[in-house]
């Protein structure tokens, strides 16, 4: 995804929050425009997003949980489901899975919101500027 975006101003970082204190975790939130994660409890740092904030959520086809959602809904997100690909069970209770999702099956999910996320971004710093939109 980098070399496809590599004319923009966008950074894509790849951020395990396991080892990072909490202010890390809450500083790499904070200052993400779009943020994509597997389901699990790593989306709870979603409660520090910034309102507008693109949030994709990729779920294994089966699992029917919408708590991330209702929080991302709570702080003002921009929150999408992801469901494509394919899942990689490896017991019964869902609890173990890993997705592969084809790239040009992902970009066609993606490619969509990172131009509505980046054409915000842009729109806002115009203002910021004191440009007129």
């Amino acid at each position: 995804m980098q070399a496809e975006y590599k004319d923009l101003n966008a950074e894509f970082r790849s951020i395990d929050y396991v080892n990072l204190t909490l202010h890390e975790q809450m500083k790499n939130t904070i200052e993400s425009d779009m943020i994509i994660s597997m389901h699990g409890a790593g989306l709870a740092n979603v409660i520090w997003t910034r309102p507008m904030t693109t949030v994709v959520e990729i779920f294994p086809k089966p699992k029917k949980r919408w708590g991330y959602r209702n929080m991302c809904q709570f702080v003002g997100c921009d929150w999408h489901l992801f469901r494509g690909g394919q899942d990689i069970i490896f017991n019964k209770d869902l609890e173990d899975v890993n997705k592969v999702i084809p790239y040009d099956e992902w970009m066609a999910f993606f490619r969509p919101l990172f131009q509505k996320a980046y054409g915000a971004f842009n729109e806002q710093q115009a203002l910021l500027r004191g440009e007129a939109s």
